[in-house]
């Protein structure tokens, strides 16, 4: 790991969603590419990660009404921005448009792409998968859904707090046991909308990285999903290499106002609590 990365918050998911958001139904199966070109743009994954990123400062990430705000704040955020670049997946859109409170028994990949905010809000691996969980279960009660995002969860908080790429990998093959290589992904990979065929394609990326930017370029080369293959990457690289000053600065200037607010109450919030840790 480098020594102590300034913490991306979640904004190494939301670069990671935009950079792959023009490659989503297009994939371009390569790593020479512009980086957050000017088509770029932040998709659903973004929106709902600055969603859950809200209702954990609503709750201050605690409190029996994480469920309750969680589900409140993704279809106000869904309300507000209904048609962003690829758009909100069949499922969502369906139950963010009406009065249902349940979750709809989802085991889809949004579960891991906005999950990453709880992993700067947690002071234990235990306190990660409760939160997670809660989050989760609002849309996601499917076990691999679930799943899912506790894994992302867990990698980013492992990331945060000093874990190597072998710990962090050990306790991926844990949950999803399994070999993977970019290379191999590169020939064979193609788009999957399931955790559990995204989760562990996503962490090889990372784990063959060198960089945050390496680690989004391999999304990119093996393809898919690459939007919310690069939040999930994106979340993981960014908490453990931090994020270069260029590419914070030029995403920044690419987000709508009101991400770039919930990015910067979000760091204000969790930088203070860091101090007192």
């Amino acid at each position: 790991m480098v020594e102590t990365p300034e913490r991306s918050y979640m904004l190494g998911a939301i670069i990671g969603d935009m950079a792959g958001s023009i490659y989503e139904f297009d994939n371009i199966k390569c790593r020479e590419f512009e980086f957050l070109s000017e088509r770029c743009e932040p998709t659903d994954d973004s929106i709902l990660t600055c969603a859950i990123a809200r209702a954990l400062m609503d709750v201050k990430g605690r409190g029996t009404q994480l469920e309750r705000v969680t589900m409140f704040r993704m279809k106000e955020y869904f309300l507000a921005n209904p048609l962003p670049m690829g758009g909100f997946g069949a499922k969502f859109f369906q139950w963010a448009l009406s009065d249902v409170t349940e979750p709809y028994g989802s085991w889809g990949n949004g579960a891991a792409m906005r999950i990453s905010p709880v992993a700067y809000v947690a002071n234990s691996e235990m306190e990660v998968k409760l939160l997670s969980q809660i989050v989760t279960g609002t849309t996601h009660n499917d076990p691999e859904g679930l799943k899912g995002g506790e894994v992302i969860a867990l990698a980013v908080f492992k990331a945060l707090h000093g874990a190597t790429k072998e710990e962090i990998q050990k306790m991926v093959k844990s949950y999803y046991p399994g070999d993977y290589s970019v290379e191999e992904l590169h020939r064979t990979y193609t788009f999957e909308p399931s955790c559990q065929k995204t989760v562990p394609e996503g962490m090889q990326c990372f784990f063959e990285s060198e960089d945050y930017e390496s680690a989004i370029r391999n999304v990119m080369y093996i393809g898919g999903d690459c939007d919310t293959l690069g939040a999930i990457v994106g979340a993981v690289a960014g908490a453990y290499y931090g994020i270069p000053e260029w590419i914070q600065e030029k995403a920044l200037s690419m987000m709508p106002d009101y991400m770039v607010e919930d990015y910067e109450d979000f760091k204000t919030m969790y930088m203070d609590k860091e101090k007192t840790l």
